[in-house]
């Protein structure tokens, strides 16, 4: 039946433009070819309805109902169809027009090798992208940091495609310290997913985190007053977020193994780094968005606090200089001396 359709279409362009085209003339002559290609673009145009079909449930599926979740899925699988369609439309065009199906798949067996060789990186990036999409380990509105020669990367995942993740670098503590810049959107090869340290803020159900403020105390600091001062005020600030963060983990449990999560907030002392002092570290729950206002607020709360009391001494790196006058300083050496 193919057969006869494809020479009857054959006869309508020879009966149009005449017998001398030696491309109708081929074509006659070969219906079989037309007949191929009627097979391709029958095939191809049901792959396309097809994930045009699969696209719009998804679609559908996503916009009724308002979860976080279900638009990544529908995202990764707009992405997977684009690419299942091209790779099909492919197998579909070889499998026709190759006689012999096993010589066929052994010649794109060595040219799939010869570019896997000479496009390692690309490759791998596509490997990198598959794995991504299918244990949902980075996903749209993630902020990540790669940390690539000891210099982080860090942004908010705006786009995943085949072969690069691009971020948005925004304003956070590594900006401060490292880039003194913000505000840049970032393009990440896939493949650094693999081959260098990843870190995800928000994966999953987090989207909180633990941060360190760290205050220099001098050795005759009342530690026990510091420390009921400093805890009052973290407790106020940040307390509100260790319940969401608990939640937060335990929906983990459900995916990874992991024990009881530690109570937060706490306030440890050990020695400074220099060995002049005490340092007090300030460990605290904070919305991964919320790290600098947190941050700041409690910064500036403790400080304060800490400054009014007699018996409680903050370290500053530096020399301090006290000029006085004669009379002062008579006083001075009266008390030192006990005349």
């Amino acid at each position: 039946m193919k057969k006869y359709i494809a020479t009857a279409l054959c006869g309508v362009p020879v009966a149009v433009m005449g017998e001398e085209n030696p491309l109708l003339k081929h074509l006659v002559t070969h219906p079989q070819e037309v007949e191929r290609a009627l097979v391709v673009a029958g095939s191809i145009g049901l792959l396309y309805g097809f994930m045009v079909l699969v696209r719009h449930l998804a679609y559908r599926y996503a916009t009724q109902v308002e979860n976080e979740e279900r638009s990544q899925r529908y995202f990764a699988i707009k992405k997977l169809s684009n690419i299942l369609f091209v790779i099909l439309s492919v197998l579909i065009i070889a499998l026709v027009y190759t006689k012999n199906l096993a010589q066929g798949m052994a010649v794109f067996g060595v040219i799939g090798a010869g570019l896997t060789i000479v496009l390692k990186e690309l490759v791998l990036s596509m490997v990198s992208w598959m794995m991504m999409m299918a244990s949902s380990s980075i996903r749209l509105g993630d902020r990540i940091k790669i940390d690539k020669d000891g210099k982080p990367i860090i942004g908010d995942v705006i786009d995943i495609s085949l072969t690069k993740i691009t971020l948005y670098e925004n304003i956070t503590n590594d900006s401060i310290t490292d880039h003194k810049k913000a505000g840049r959107i970032i393009f990440v090869p896939n493949y650094f997913m693999l081959t260098h340290d990843v870190y995800n803020y928000t994966h999953l159900s987090m989207k909180t985190i633990i941060d360190l403020v760290e205050i220099n105390l001098s050795f005759d600091t009342n530690i026990e007053k510091t420390e009921a001062i400093t805890f009052e005020i973290v407790e106020s600030i940040s307390g509100r977020y260790t319940d969401m963060a608990k939640r937060q983990y335990d929906m983990l449990k459900d995916k990874y193994t992991l024990r009881n999560m530690t109570n937060y907030p706490k306030v440890v002392f050990y020695p400074s780094f220099k060995g002049d002092g005490v340092t007090m570290g300030i460990w605290y729950v904070t919305p991964y968005r919320e790290i600098l206002r947190l941050k700041s607020e409690l910064t500036k709360q403790v400080i304060g606090r800490l400054r009014a009391e007699e018996d409680i001494h903050l370290m500053y790196t530096g020399a301090s200089m006290y000029l006085e006058t004669s009379a002062k300083k008579e006083e001075l050496v009266s008390k030192l001396t006990g005349h």
